[in-house]
Parts: C-alpha cells; sequence; structure tokens
C-alpha cells in the first residue's frame, strides 16, 4: 500500500511542474502578420491631398501613442466604476450537503455529582441539507470605500489629463512634420534635377581636363566649386527626404504609403499674431495646462488620504441580517431569520492612525510645493514660446525676403546663360543658391509655425473642439480647423480675457468640449464705441490713434472683404493697403463691416485694419470683384472708373497731381525689359501711385513689357490689350536678356 501512495505521490509532483516552452517561428510568424494587419486597420483611405488639419485629424483618430492613452482612460474610467462597488453591502448565499456513517450522539454528565445522568442521545440526523443568505455591512468599511472610489475618479482625471498632453504634443509634432513634408515635395524635385545637372558638368569637367583644353588649375577650382555645390545639394536633400515618412508615422500611415500634401502659402503663415498680453496667457496657461491640473488632482487624492487616515481611527460598527434553513427533523423550527450588531476597534490604528495622518499632510504640503514649481516652469515656458516666436518672425521675414532676391538673381542669371553671357558654374551656384534660400525660406516658415505650436503647447489649449466619439477624418478636420480660428481670435486680442468665458467640459469618456467663446467686455460695447474697439484691437493708445469718425485704412498688403462675417463666406472683392473705408457695424466675433465704394458692404477681420487718424489723406481706390483671373488673350476693355459721389475734390486734386508728376519724372527704358509677376495676386494702376484706382489684377507669373520707371517705384508696362498701365517694382521681377 505504501509503495502506491509513494507512486501516486510522485505522479502528481511530476504533473504540477512546468518547463519553459518557447515560442516556435511559425507561432511568431502568424504574430508578425497578425500585427501588420492590425497596425493599420480600419482606416479611411487617402484619396485627394490633405491640408494640415487632416493630418491632424488622421494623426488623432489613427495614432498609436494617442489610441494607447485613450485606452488607459478607459480602463481608469472602468477602475473608478468598480470601486464604486466597493462601498455596497456584502451579501453572501451558501448551501450545502452533510452526511455520516453513524449517529451523531452525546452523553451527559452532572457537574455536581459527577455521573452520568442522561442516556446516550442524539438531535441531529445522519444526512441534512443547510442553506443561509445573509447582509453585513460595516460602516467603517463604507467610509473608506467612499474615500478610495473618489480617490479612483481622481486617477481617472489625471490619466485623462496625461491624454490631453500626448494629444497636444501629437498636434505640434503633425504641425512641423507637415510644414517638412510640403517643403520636400516641393523642392526634392528640383534639387534632385540641379544635383544631376551639376554630376554632369562635373563630368565635363573632368574630361576637360582629361583632355588638357583648359590649365589645371583653372579646371581644379571649377570641379572644386561643383563639389561644394554637391556637398550642399546633397545635404539639402537628407535633411528634407525623411519629412514625409515622418509625418507618415505621426498619421499611422505604413512608412512606404504615397501621398500628397497641400502646400501652404510660404508667404502669408495663416497663424495669430498673440497680440494677448502676457498676464493673460500666463493665466490661461495656469488654468489649462495638463501638468497643472493633475497636481490639482493629486493635491486632491492626498487630502483624500489624509481623511482616510482620521476614518481609519475610528470604531467598526457591523450590521447583519440574513435567512437560514436546515433539514434536519429533530429541530423545532427547520428555518429563521437572524439580525445582529457588533461594534470593534483595531487598537493598533489607534497607535498608527496620527502618524499616517501626519505622512498625508506631509503629502499635501509636498504636492502644493511641486505645484508651484510646476507653475514656475510652466509660465518660463510661456514667456520663452512668446520670446520665440518673435525671433522666428524675424527670421522669416528676412528668409522670405532673402529668398525674393536669390529668385531675382536666378532668374537674371538663368536668362543671361541662355544668351552665352553667363557660364554653367554660375548658373548653376545660382540655382543652387537660390534652392539653399528657398529652403531656408520653408524652414523658417516651419520653425514660425513650430514657434506657434509652442505657445499653444505652453498654454495647454485643447485642439479638439468637441467630443471625438466616432466622428470621421473630414468632420474631424472641419472642427480642428473652426477650434484653431477660435483659439486664434483669443489670442490675437490685445485685452484681458476673462477666465469665465473661456470653458471646458471634460467628460469620463475623454474628449474635450470648447465652448463658444467670447469676450465679455466686447458684448458690453455698443456700437458707438466701435473706433475704440479698433484701436484696442491694434494696440493703439487713445494719445496716438484718435480716430477720425468712424474710418479705418487697410493695414496688410491685401485684405479679403467677405459676404457674410466668416471666412467659409464668399469673398466679394479684394482690398489692399491704404484703402479707407467707412464703418458700419462690428460683431463681437472680431469683425466689422465696412461700406464699399460701389454702395454694397462687406466684412474684414478686424486684424486687417487700423484706424484712421487726424488728418490723414482718405484716398479713393476703385474695388475689383474677385472673379476669375483675366486671360492673357482678352482684349475686352475694363470699364471706366466711375467717381462716386463721396469722392473729394482734395482727393482728385491728388491724383491729378500724381499723374502730372508721373509725366515729367516717367522715363524710358532703353533697353527691352520683361517683368514677371512674383506675389499671388498684383494690382496694375491707372498712375505710378497707390491713389490710382485699380485697373486690372493679374496672378502671380503673368508677363509684360516695361516700358518705362517712374523713380525707382514704379514701371510703366504694355498689358496684353494694348493699353498701358503701372505696377509697383515691390510686385515683379526683371527678366534681362529675353
Amino acid at each position: 500500500m505504501r509503495r502506491y501512495v509513494i507512486l501516486l505521490i510522485g505522479l502528481l509532483m511530476c504533473g504540477c511542474a512546468v518547463l519553459p516552452k518557447p515560442m516556435t517561428m511559425s507561432q511568431i510568424e502568424q504574430r508578425v502578420d497578425k500585427d501588420i494587419k492590425e497596425m493599420y486597420a480600419n482606416q479611411e483611405p487617402l484619396t485627394s491631398p490633405l491640408n494640415i488639419y487632416d493630418a491632424m485629424a488622421r494623426a488623432i483618430r489613427y495614432n498609436l501613442d494617442h489610441r494607447l492613452k485613450l485606452m488607459e482612460t478607459a480602463l481608469a474610467s472602468k477602475q473608478a466604476d468598480l470601486s464604486n462597488f466597493d462601498m455596497l453591502p456584502k451579501v453572501a448565499t451558501s448551501a450545502g450537503y452533510n452526511f455520516r456513517n453513524n449517529e451523531s450522539g452525546a452523553y451527559s454528565i452532572s457537574l455536581l455529582t459527577g455521573r452520568q445522568s442522561l442516556e446516550a442521545s442524539t438531535s441531529e440526523e445522519r444526512t441534512t441539507q443547510t442553506f443561509n443568505i445573509g447582509m453585513l455591512w460595516n460602516v467603517l468599511d463604507f467610509g473608506v470605500s467612499y474615500v478610495r472610489a473618489r480617490q479612483q475618479a481622481d486617477n481617472l482625471l489625471i490619466a485623462e489629463e496625461r491624454r490631453r498632453k500626448v494629444l497636444q504634443n501629437i498636434i505640434q509634432d503633425v504641425r512641423y512634420a507637415y510644414c517638412r513634408a510640403s517643403s520636400a515635395e516641393r523642392l526634392l524635385q528640383e534639387m534632385t534635377n540641379l544635383l544631376e545637372r551639376a554630376k554632369s558638368a562635373l563630368e565635363r569637367s573632368k574630361k576637360i581636363s582629361d583632355e588638357r583644353l583648359k590649365p589645371p588649375k583653372e579646371s581644379l577650382e571649377y570641379q572644386r566649386e561643383l563639389l561644394e555645390n554637391i556637398r550642399l545639394l546633397w545635404g539639402l536633400i537628407q535633411n528634407l527626404s525623411p519629412a514625409k515618412t515622418e509625418l507618415a508615422t505621426l498619421m499611422n500611415l505604413s512608412p512606404g504609403t504615397k501621398f500628397q500634401v497641400i502646400e501652404p502659402e510660404w508667404n502669408s503663415p495663416d497663424i495669430p499674431l498673440f497680440n494677448n498680453p502676457i498676464e493673460n496667457l500666463e493665466r490661461l496657461a495656469m488654468a489649462y495646462r495638463p501638468e497643472l491640473r493633475e497636481e490639482d488632482y493629486r493635491a486632491s487624492i492626498s487630502a483624500l488620504e489624509a481623511r482616510k487616515a482620521i476614518l481609519e481611527m475610528l470604531p467598526g460598527l457591523n450590521l447583519n441580517f440574513g435567512y437560514n434553513y436546515n433539514s434536519n427533523d429533530f429541530l423545532y423550527q427547520k428555518s429563521w431569520w437572524d439580525a445582529g450588531t457588533k461594534v470593534s476597534l483595531n487598537i493598533f490604528k489607534l497607535v498608527s492612525g496620527p502618524a499616517s495622518y501626519r505622512a498625508a499632510k506631509s503629502q499635501q504640503e509636498v504636492d502644493h510645493t511641486r505645484r508651484l514649481a510646476l507653475s514656475v516652469a510652466v509660465l518660463t515656458q510661456v514667456h520663452l514660446s512668446r520670446q520665440r516666436y518673435g525671433m522666428a518672425m524675424e527670421e522669416y521675414n528676412v528668409s522670405r525676403m532673402l529668398d525674393d532676391v536669390n529668385n531675382k538673381l536666378d532668374a537674371q542669371t538663368a536668362a543671361a546663360g541662355s544668351v552665352g553671357k553667363a557660364d554653367e558654374l554660375t548658373v548653376i551656384r545660382s540655382a543652387t543658391n537660390a534652392l539653399v534660400a528657398k529652403m531656408r525660406h520653408h524652414l523658417a516658415f516651419t520653425e514660425l509655425q513650430n514657434a506657434a505650436g509652442r505657445i499653444y503647447n505652453s498654454i495647454g489649449l485643447d485642439p479638439l473642439p468637441g467630443a471625438v466619439g466616432t466622428a470621421g477624418v473630414g468632420a474631424l478636420s472641419k472642427s480642428l480647423e473652426q477650434s484653431f480660428k477660435e483659439w486664434g481670435r483669443i489670442l490675437n486680442e490685445p485685452r484681458q480675457v476673462r477666465m469665465s468665458d473661456v470653458e471646458k467640459s471634460m467628460p469620463g469618456t475623454g474628449t474635450v468640449k470648447l465652448e463658444n467663446i467670447e469676450i465679455q467686455e466686447e458684448r458690453e460695447r455698443p456700437p458707438d464705441a466701435v473706433s475704440g474697439l479698433i484701436e484696442e484691437n491694434l494696440k493703439t493708445t487713445a494719445k496716438t490713434a484718435e480716430t477720425s469718425g468712424k474710418k479705418v485704412s487697410i493695414r496688410t498688403d491685401v485684405a479679403d472683404i467677405y459676404a457674410e462675417p466668416s471666412v467659409n463666406s464668399k469673398i466679394k472683392i479684394q482690398a489692399f493697403m491704404g484703402e479707407h473705408y467707412k464703418l458700419i457695424d462690428w460683431s463681437s466675433k472680431g469683425w466689422l463691416k465696412i461700406e464699399l465704394n460701389d454702395g454694397s458692404d462687406g466684412w474684414i477681420p478686424t486684424v486687417m485694419i487700423r484706424p484712421v487718424l487726424n488728418g490723414e489723406k482718405q484716398p479713393k481706390v476703385e474695388q475689383v470683384a474677385k472673379k476669375e483671373p483675366p486671360n492673357v488673350s482678352d482684349d475686352l476693355p475694363l470699364k471706366e472708373r466711375e467717381e462716386s459721389p463721396q469722392e473729394t475734390a482734395a482727393a482728385k486734386e491728388d491724383v491729378k497731381e500724381e499723374t502730372e508728376q508721373a509725366a515729367k519724372g516717367d522715363q524710358q527704358i532703353k533697353e527691352a525689359q520683361m517683368l514677371i509677376i512674383t506675389i499671388k495676386k498684383a494690382n496694375i494702376r491707372t498712375g505710378p501711385s497707390p491713389l490710382h484706382p485699380v485697373k486690372k489684377i493679374e496672378e502671380k507669373g503673368a508677363r509684360f513689357k516695361a516700358t518705362g520707371i517712374m523713380g525707382d517705384e514704379w514701371y510703366r508696362i504694355q498689358m496684353n490689350d494694348g493699353t498701358e498701365g503701372w505696377v509697383h517694382k515691390s510686385v515683379v521681377s526683371v527678366l534681362t536678356g529675353v
């Protein structure tokens, strides 16, 4: 028998032993195939080029880092729900079957005599069935569980703030990567073509050097310059080549996926001016930075920990209530209800409780100090991001002008090379310099966008205007665009924004909702105070910018005037710098209603205008409705401008005087020159002054023959319909030798 027992024990021990079992290559391959399929599954296909908001929307929807944070938030939500059940009473039920092979009996002995007083007897059957159900509730456990549930709820909010931070970082990374990808899409092919051209020139130079057709020193210097250009081009290509792959990774696209991005307007970055006072940006950052909100919830958890330490020192009150059943026939009552109460106290908790409370209070002090230190770091980031934005803007403006100068020089060098007035090395060097300047322009644009994104991040602003839910990429892209425009409007306000007007809702689903934000001070202003509002919006003090009635002047080179106070409405005309308009109405959303020269009205953003100062001349310039650009072969004459009844005699005299001066100062151009428009749209005027009406609007790339020049500012050109017009030199380049 002993042998069989030992054998049985040995078999049981062997069966409990577990040996390591590595995965087979087949299992690994299955895992790889499954992961590759799941990484890029359930995504909307790319059917058109992406703008920056489309890229952001795809990153929010499909980026795995963000999806991981969403899942962590969902897990924290489930854990918070689970902790609520700890506050409920404990309800337990049991049922049983009992059997014994003999009778359960007992004797009784007298305590006085020590003799057996009764015969052996039993009060229990050999076979019985039992059942009971009861409720047990500890009032102290309920209080502790309530505190723990609140702590778990705060942990859920901490997970949501971490998700917000990840989302803000992803948006920032997409902004930067998108600009780099746009630059790569625009410049890589040009760089590659120029690189091949430089390599071909290098090969030809080597052949010439081998055949001794040029002095060795001259050939070597020529090859050295070519190699320097090749090295420079290679550096540029290496810098831009991974840009689209980086953007694809952020959007969770396969690295080899082919896609196109919509090129941004490199000469006019669509970002706020950040006129909001730095003090207000500090307050916004203190309110909305995820890290500070996380510290708020940590402080709440520490305060609850101190409360829990006090509760654990209190005596516990147990309440129980239940129903019982036993099938034993010897029982007088087979079923019964019972109830009871009991008070208990853990003596050691009375000893350790004060120490736990002091530790919790110390933790609160640590949390408070950490939040103050983090607040200092946040305010420093706000100031640094604002300073970096200013420096990035200066760098961008210089790079843009340098790019324009290099483009003009390259056009002239290319024209000279086409007629044999410049050698190939000069042409390649000029083209390389132009490409370098263009790339630096694009990089400066990218850094400017990145600097603007840093300000958004330093403040902690949420890009999502509402719940993400199951919204598609297209709907999410439009929401992002509207959200950034709204935040841009807020950050352009040069006045203090009331915190009560900027509200955010943080539901437990992990979504962020941006309410419609309005400035309270604006809503309280009557329409008669509109000129003062404009002065404030443009940071103009009452002493230096006293307005003249209700007139405003265009402060940007070109400004679109819309049919409604929305950038999504129809563009009626384009206004240009220096033109004056009469105010009609205003909107608290940052729009002004103005009267146009044809008597109709239109809407323009407040950031595009400035007040007209006392004594400032108000030139009348005819507006040209925005329509399809005229065909270069269109010979239909434009209508002569009709003078409006409001045009003053002084303005007419100004135009007449300018025309007479132009006639006297106009100089003929001896050598034939061709001009090319270098900006998106350029005004062709009837005379050499902004006071003269716009005769026609030409698009970028249009060419004209220059027939005269007025000073150093204006060219007289021959238009395609045979008439003459005037164009400012800042919007054209001269193509000599063409």
